[in-house]
């Protein structure tokens, strides 16, 4: 038995353990700059009003149920219209059945579906082991008027009131639904490295399909990998991943309107469980003609779902979310992010994609080596520039695309004629666009995918190849770019300043090699640059000695002491106290800020100390 005594101490134990922790934590919020409780250190009590709290997300959520149920419509179908089995109770369109509908036959096809304010929307709550949640809206978007602003009035829900961060770069993949081929290698070189890094790099969003196979599972899986690194890290920032799926083909869509229409909370919380699709393969498919018909499975590792309705189901469903897609790519172009298509893989439903992103010139990176479409797309795009004659390829391309989609012993019918030469031209369109770039799958696929995408980054936002790639971090790419090219100084000396203040010493290294002049780089402004703008160090004693300085700064500069910043005068100060130094800036003579020192290299020493570099 433990005494009063053992139990007493084993008590104030615990309370100090408690204590050193909460304070730890909050030391840490702190030093990331980030917002913390009014928390009680003795208890860990936190008396933050609960009311408060729950009154502040029920006005978020007001707004966004508002947002949503204004701006956003959805498609109901009045009319029963029956199919080519007669005895069957299942509209073709909707597929429910005739007691759901008020009009037991169409009398025209404007009178058969009427439009309602959003109602399904809210947080999906995938089942299993880590239970991850989205938030998720359907809406419906035909190409008619009254649903001609989804996208734009999507790209708003997603910023301001699900408050995704805009981003500066925009990654939209598509390619193929399910057996991908791409080894495990390829896998990890391009998506796991290129792409995400990409988007780590630049705060960037990435768009799929949706669905829990093919390469929408893989972006998917790649971002959960990220997301973990991130964590571990210690940032919280959310990975956007937005999958952009047709509701007629996702499975148990019935189920999630359901538990939405029984729910009483405003922004309801629906489970979406394990189903018999994802148990398998991650989705099922039927043979419709050409176009296989997908019942997809949402994947977990996705934020964000855009369920786009057009009242219809199975073939009839996927071309609203590939034209809604599209529109949304051109709409987040239209507000300043760089969009850029990748094409990996891919079926009949990728050519739609493809050229849909095209005829809106979206940039296009296909990965030839990958096979599938990819492969079929490469060859078309090497025949349409050693064709002089049009008439040519068009008939080369028609019996190249023949055997990739129909090889032999597959039935070739009226309709698949049809559906085939429709896809030449959107092939010929794709070929033919400007902005279409091909990379091969090989050793060097990582290298020449980050050359790619960055080549489509600079046609777009008129930007340094150079700042580019330390903003991405690549310093293979740098090195590239600093031999091939001549830059003038003025940008190797900005790339300069971001690599030192950024601490990527490779960079640094890289630009002091290829001639930089650190005499004519490091001038007083610079200097007072790096000193302001690199993140505060953390040690007591600097902060102690930076006081004085700060109270007086406060009377001139809200803004630096806001960052929390060092100047030359409080760097100064500190080396004073530290080494007794006479006085190192305040006696100099100000004259131009561009005046360089004698010793550049010693005044960055003094930097890298006070900086731990």
């Amino acid at each position: 038995m433990q005494s009063a005594d053992d139990a007493t101490r084993t008590n104030k134990l615990r309370r100090t353990v408690r204590r050193i922790i909460v304070a730890n934590n909050l030391s840490a919020l702190r030093r990331r700059g980030e917002d913390f409780p009014l928390t009680d250190v003795c208890g860990g009590h936190q008396p933050s009003s609960k009311n408060s709290a729950n009154s502040s997300h029920e006005v978020l959520d007001q707004r966004l149920a508002k947002f949503i149920s204004e701006k956003l419509l959805e498609k109901r179908c009045l009319a029963f219209q029956r199919g080519t089995c007669l005895n069957s109770n299942q509209c073709f369109f909707c597929q429910k059945p005739s007691e759901m509908h008020e009009i037991s036959e169409p009398s025209n096809a404007s009178a058969a579906y009427k439009y309602e304010p959003a109602k399904v929307f809210g947080r999906l709550k995938f089942a299993g082991r880590y239970a991850r949640t989205a938030s998720f809206v359907r809406f419906a978007f035909d190409g008619n008027i009254e649903t001609k602003d989804a996208p734009k009035n999507a790209l708003t829900l997603l910023c301001d009131y699900w408050r995704a961060p805009k981003p500066e770069v925009v990654l939209s993949v598509i390619g193929g639904y399910h057996n991908i081929r791409m080894s495990k290698e390829m896998q990890r070189k391009i998506v796991h490295e290129s792409i995400m890094n990409v988007i780590d790099s630049t705060n960037g969003w990435l768009i799929t399909t949706g669905n829990n196979s093919g390469i929408a599972e893989v972006i998917a899986k790649a971002v959960a990998e990220r997301q973990a690194m991130r964590l571990k890290n210690g940032d919280k920032g959310q990975i956007v991943c937005i999958g952009v799926a047709p509701w007629g083909n996702i499975e148990k869509r019935d189920e999630i309107e359901r538990a939405v229409c029984a729910s009483e909370e405003r922004i309801p919380r629906v489970i979406y469980g394990k189903t018999e699709a994802n148990s398998h393969t991650g989705h099922r498919a039927r043979n419709f003609g050409v176009l296989k018909v997908r019942q997809s499975v949402l994947n977990a590792d996705h934020t964000h779902f855009l369920l786009v309705d057009n009242g219809a189901q199975r073939e009839y469903a996927e071309t609203a979310a590939i034209e809604f897609r599209a529109d949304l790519e051109k709409e987040l172009t239209n507000n300043g992010a760089t969009v850029i298509t990748v094409l990996i893989e891919g079926g009949p439903t990728t050519v739609e994609q493809a050229f849909a992103s095209v005829a809106r010139g979206i940039p296009l990176i296909v990965l030839a080596g990958t096979g599938k479409v990819a492969k079929l797309i490469a060859t078309l795009k090497y025949c349409y520039d050693e064709c002089e004659n049009k008439d040519a390829f068009k008939s080369k391309a028609f019996d190249l695309a023949q055997q990739h989609f129909f090889p032999k012993g597959s039935h070739f019918g009226d309709a698949a004629r049809t559906w085939l030469n429709q896809s030449i031209w959107k092939l010929e369109e794709i070929c033919k666009f400007e902005k279409m770039l091909l990379v091969e799958a090989n050793s060097n696929s990582r290298k020449e995918f980050d050359i790619a995408i960055l080549q489509q980054l600079v046609a777009c936002k008129k930007i340094s190849r150079l700042a580019l790639a330390v903003q991405w971090n690549n310093i293979d790419i740098a090195r590239e770019i600093v031999e091939e090219f001549d830059f003038e100084i003025e940008c190797r000396h900005a790339e300069l300043v971001t690599s030192i203040i950024e601490n990527k010493v490779e960079f640094v290294r890289l630009l002091v090699e290829c001639g930089v002049d650190m005499s004519q780089f490091l001038t007083w402004s610079t200097l007072d640059t790096l000193y302001e703008e690199t993140e505060p160090y953390q040690g007591r004693e600097l902060k102690l000695l930076g006081k004085t300085e700060k109270k007086k700064e406060n009377k001139t500069s809200s803004v630096r002491n806001a960052k929390d910043c060092l100047t030359l005068s409080t760097v100064e100060q500190m080396l004073i106290q530290f080494t007794n130094c006479p006085p190192r800036y305040s006696n100099r003579s100000f004259g131009p800020l561009d005046e360089s020192f004698d010793d550049p290299f010693h005044e960055l020493m003094v930097y890298a100390v006070i900086f731990s570099r």
